[in-house]
């Protein structure tokens, strides 16, 4: 990708002008950035919770693994600003599979 910005929207979006469009420009907050962050925090935890109560499920967070090679992390580093973390796992294997710690 040759311009950066571009991109910035994220895949599928477009562009920051073509999103810009769909917004309402007479938009003004309720809440302040960290109250904001605090209620969607409340609303994620308040909808992950209950969805697991209702299927009977229990949540779990731990780092996805992932081949190396699996292109789950290909657009991590798209301005080349981060790189996924990488190593070898599979002790007493014959060849050992290269890793990258999920970062999506």
């Amino acid at each position: 990708m040759t311009d950066k910005k571009a991109d910035l929207a994220g895949p599928g979006i477009s562009t920051y002008e073509v999103v810009d469009k769909s917004l309402p420009h007479n938009y003004k907050a309720l809440l302040g950035p960290k109250q904001r962050m605090q209620a969607l925090f409340k609303i994620k935890n308040f909808i992950e919770e209950n969805l697991c109560r209702e299927l009977n499920l229990f949540m779990v967070q731990v780092p996805l693994i992932v081949a190396k090679d699996s292109g789950v992390n290909d657009y991590l580093d798209r301005d080349g600003s981060r790189t996924p973390v990488e190593f070898s796992c599979g002790l007493g294997l014959e060849k050992r599979i290269e890793t990258q710690v999920c970062t999506c």
